[in-house]
């Protein structure tokens, strides 16, 4: 005895119309064997002790405007190289789940309503690789879609919401392709990724979902492309543990906490993203990250566009970085990074501040027109390399250095503020400058004070109210640089003072 509602086999065919298959003791409907083909329109397969619809062995068939219902097991499974066609079909309260795919499993569903189902609304692995296009897949008890073990599938103008928990799961070197879907509303995380998951995600819209919007984890690899994050309840999208995914040409913004987090020795690859507004920092790298961050917009964050720290070390490469509503770059607390060709401008507070032993290495980057605030801030112990990088047209000052920091600038150039001085190194700040011009205030062009202590080796310092200010016990070594063109002075020095100053020539100074 069978225990199956209806059995197809061996090349069998058939139509069946507006039946009610339910109530079985195995499967609904089975259909298995090579060339076998039935049509299904209008049925109602429900009830079933296991699937509504198992196919298997190489079997296909056409199910058309049919529900499939409140089946112990599964909606529908598809096994052994199966393809079948679901079109127009409800296939919901699963009580293990809505479809199930494995073993190198084909078939599509389009225009399918695929919801309450209990675990999983849509399940691929073993190779399989279904097509799932135009449907609705919502209201579950656990996950909408869980592609593992190497499965693949193609999801297409899908829209994936309003799920307890998750709404994707990719892990196990399983590798889905998702094109022009959305994904919002779920309890929890949008697109999750881990366990060496891949998967390749172009022009989706994935939104307000109530953790993250995606979360890349355990040595992933999945690409995004062209899309769309926005609203997430968390940070919108956080990348660990060794990943090393790719998101290019994609929209990031109003997540309540940070664009991207790069944590956990994770190395991505992010490139002409659109990242902004969002209430926290655009993008956060700590806990040994690296990562190769190029060509970015990164702008109108709540806090710093970058933040760097905790031996994070990540490169960014041409970036435009602007107009965040704190800072355009922070390093701190042993953070690094390699800055260059980067475009730093209109940032509250300062373009980068460096602070707790930061030490990033920042190259050919422009830092300017930060009309409230200052071009770089370094205190509190923060150093730094900066190499021909351009500094100009801050409110503040262009480069600040307090409480025992130590940069060093070589060959840079520090010019045009219209209100302050160029340099102020104070509080026991020290700092190197080696071959850098210091050009055009109305103020102070080097100003020293308060026991700071730099060293100015071989710059030029030109055409400002006064070249070199030191005052209150400040000191310093002043060697072999020109001071040109100041009006009211190339070096004065007072209150207790005591730098080394050798071989400068100081030329055409109006006092």
């Amino acid at each position: 005895m069978l225990s199956v509602g209806i059995w197809v086999n061996s090349g069998g065919g058939g139509k069946f119309l507006k039946c009610r298959i339910h109530n079985n003791k195995k499967v609904g409907i089975e259909l298995t064997g090579t060339c076998t083909n039935p049509a299904f329109k209008n049925c109602h397969i429900y009830g079933n002790e296991s699937s509504g619809v198992f196919i298997h062995n190489k079997a296909s068939g056409i199910f058309k405007e049919c529900n499939v219902y409140d089946n112990t097991l599964t909606g529908v499974t598809i096994v052994d190289q199966s393809d079948p066609n679901f079109v127009k079909c409800n296939i919901y309260n699963g009580k293990s789940g809505g479809i199930w795919c494995y073993d190198h499993a084909y078939g599509s569903f389009q225009d399918c309503h695929i919801f309450n189902n209990k675990c999983a609304g849509i399940e691929l692995k073993t190779s399989s690789n279904t097509i799932f296009r135009n449907n609705i897949i919502e209201r579950g008890k656990a996950i909408a879609i869980y592609v593992h073990d190497k499965g693949k599938g193609i999801f297409e103008n899908n829209i994936i919401k309003e799920y307890n928990q998750l709404a994707i799961v990719i892990k196990s070197q399983a590798n889905p392709t998702f094109t022009k879907n959305e994904i919002y509303n779920n309890k929890g995380t949008g697109v999750t990724i881990f366990k060496e998951g891949q998967g390749y995600f172009e022009n989706n819209k994935i939104h307000n979902n109530g953790e993250f919007n995606v979360e890349i984890t355990d040595n992933s690899r999945p690409t995004f492309i062209k899309n769309t994050f926005y609203d997430s309840k968390l940070s919108s999208i956080v990348i660990g543990k060794q990943s090393k995914p790719l998101f290019n040409g994609n929209q990031v913004y109003s997540a309540e906490n940070h664009g991207f987090i790069i944590r956990e020795s994770a190395n991505p690859t992010l490139r002409k993203n659109d990242i902004h507004h969002n209430k926290f920092t655009g993008i956060i790298c700590y806990d040994k990250c690296t990562g190769f961050i190029e060509a970015n917009n990164i702008h109108n964050n709540y806090k710093a566009g970058v933040e760097i720290s905790f031996q994070g070390n990540p490169i960014l490469l041409g970036n435009r970085i602007s107009d965040n509503l704190f800072a355009g770059v922070t390093v701190h607390t042993y953070g690094r990074g390699q800055l260059t060709g980067n475009d730093i401008y209109g940032n509250r507070s300062f373009g980068i501040g460096i602070r707790t032993f930061g030490d990033p290495y920042i190259k050919s980057t422009q830092i300017h027109h930060h009309e409230r605030g200052t071009g770089v801030f370094i205190f509190n112990r923060g150093s730094g390399t900066f190499e021909s990088c351009t500094i100009f047209s801050n409110g503040k000052v262009g480069i600040e250095i307090k409480s025992k920091s130590n940069p060093t600038f070589l060959n840079c150039v520090i010019k045009d503020h219209n209100k302050s001085g160029l340099v102020y190194v104070h509080y026991h700040g020290k700092g190197w400058f080696k071959h850098c011009k210091i050009l055009n205030s109305p103020s102070i062009g080097i100003e020293i004070k308060t026991k700071g202590q730099p060293r100015l080796l071989g710059n030029i310092i030109q055409n400002c109210k006064c070249g070199i200010w030191i005052h209150d016990k400040a000191g310093g070594v002043i060697k072999d640089n020109q001071l040109i063109d100041n009006k009211e002075g190339g070096i004065v020095m007072e209150r207790g003072s005591k730098p080394y100053i050798v071989n400068n020539p100081i030329i055409k100074n109006e006092k």
